[in-house]
């Protein structure tokens, strides 16, 4: 009696396949069914996902998850689940949690290399929050409205350093350079803008990020 090896081997790959398919759907149906977490969006495709109509639109994406499940609901997107709050009366309750229950720190791992370990995200909850502190008494609406003529003056002097009259120029590159010199002016002061260099700083900030 002959055994067809590579007919065995296939067809155990496809059991696992269609096993691993089936607790997919399951899993999905009973998270719909009875998790008290917002709506889930549904698809057919494992990993994937979402991706690709979020890829196409992203707005007529979030558009059309408002519509089918509400102001706010989860997709899965490249294996990773995102929620998106698509209206402005879900924002109080999300900026009232607490870090406990919703914490910043995960979606912020990108920013680790620019400040450091130990340092606001990757520090633990209650260092976080006495670091950021510092960060808030110095965005608040008074500071912010004085801002703005200092925004003007900046972006007018750089357009006319770079450009005089007129020209075209790399709106990443530009923009990059600007915010390096409106944030170090605001944020930092006169007398570190004054020292800085807007070309070499922003390329030494882009090769840390």
């Amino acid at each position: 009696m002959e055994i067809d090896l590579a007919f065995l081997t296939w067809k155990n790959v496809g059991i696992v396949v269609g096993t691993l398919y089936a607790i997919y759907l399951v899993n999905a149906l009973a998270r719909k069914l009875f998790s008290k977490a917002p709506p889930v969006w549904f698809s057919m495709v494992p990993v994937l996902g979402t991706l690709v109509s979020f890829g196409k639109n992203p707005v007529n994406f979030l558009v059309d998850g408002r519509h089918k499940y509400g102001d706010i609901f989860t997709a899965n997107i490249l294996g990773k689940k995102m929620t998106f709050m698509t209206h402005p009366r879900m924002h109080k309750d999300f900026f009232m949690r607490k870090d406990t229950e919703l914490s910043p720190r995960e979606v912020y791992k990108f920013v680790i290399p620019v400040f450091g370990r130990g340092i606001v995200y990757d520090a633990e909850p209650a260092i976080m929050s006495q670091q950021l502190k510092f960060v808030a008494t110095g965005l608040n609406n008074k500071n912010f409205q004085a801002f703005v003529p200092l925004f003007e003056k900046e972006a007018s002097e750089y357009f006319e350093r770079k450009f005089g009259a007129g020209g075209e120029f790399e709106m990443f590159k530009c923009l990059a350079e600007l915010t390096i010199l409106t944030a170090s002016r605001c944020l930092l002061g006169k007398e570190v803008r004054e020292n800085i260099n807007e070309n070499k700083f922003a390329e030494l900030y882009h090769t840390l990020e």
